[in-house]
């Protein structure tokens, strides 16, 4: 709680490197700290709530929540979560939402898949939802593995070396989400439009100059059809699979159930 602590070591620290990224821990509003004399960016817990609410809807473990830092997460329908990310990303200047550091969870919370009741699909239906999101994704260690932890000290418990009790489909699904979100420039500095959200369905784009991309989450446990908007119609990569499909300006999309697909353009 002292502005001219932070504003030296602002000065100080960008004076010897200025690319360092300054992240600050702050829980609720941090405008006083965003103001480009402190900090560059926050842990951004708006980010994690909903994620908890509308991905683990169907399994949070409450008693744990109430327990943890996160505190009590009720469900939220498509829409709710929608809006909240939508109110989210015009939180602060676009420029820091650009650098906020977005998590699912941390040292001081219980780990995401504990927090949704050991729910795989939510964690890699969060995961899809935060590598595609503007911001700066953040990995908790352990999380790309399915390490599980109550709150904390649980949460801090030791890796496990021994690669047999690794989660492979959440680490491989980890690896691919990265390495897309590194060679697609609408995924690092698109703008987030939410374009359809109704029940457990969710579709956004992320705009840019150089291809827009397109992504569905449904968060439901059968295959949905979710309408995509404000498409240029031509061929799309399905980051998640490896696809080809051809999309027109009134395509649905088939999104398997629990499942996500992440269109980028071809070409």
């Amino acid at each position: 709680d002292d502005d001219s602590f932070w504003q030296e070591f602002r000065r100080r620290v960008k004076a010897v490197n200025p690319e360092a990224y300054i992240v600050g821990e702050i829980w609720g509003d941090a405008h006083r700290w965003l103001q480009g004399d402190q900090f560059d960016a926050v842990m951004n817990y708006h980010f994690t709530r909903p994620c908890l609410a509308f991905f683990g809807a169907r399994t949070l473990d409450h008693p744990m929540n109430e327990r943890s830092g996160t505190g009590r997460v009720d469900p939220m329908t498509a829409e709710a979560f929608a809006a909240r990310m939508t109110d989210v990303t015009r939180m602060y200047h676009p420029d820091i939402v650009r650098a906020q550091l977005n998590l699912l969870d941390s040292h001081d919370t219980a780990r995401f898949l504990t927090a949704v009741g050991g729910d795989a699909t939510a964690y890699r239906l969060a995961t899809v939802f935060q590598m595609t999101y503007v911001g700066a994704p953040c990995i908790y260690y352990g999380d790309e593995i399915g390490l599980p932890g109550g709150p904390d000290p649980d949460c801090r418990r030791a890796f496990p070396w021994d690669e047999q009790e690794w989660d492979a489909d959440t680490l491989a699904l980890t690896r691919t989400l990265i390495a897309a979100r590194r060679s697609v420039p609408a995924l690092t500095r698109g703008t987030f439009e939410v374009t359809h959200a109704q029940g457990e369905g969710v579709v956004f784009m992320r705009r840019h100059e150089a291809g827009n991309a397109h992504i569905a989450l449904n968060a439901a446990p059968h295959e949905a059809h979710l309408p995509v908007t404000g498409v240029t119609p031509g061929q799309y990569r399905d980051v998640l699979t490896g696809r080809t499909l051809t999309l027109t300006t009134d395509t649905p999309l088939s999104v398997p159930a629990r499942g996500a697909l992440v269109l980028v353009p071809l070409g």
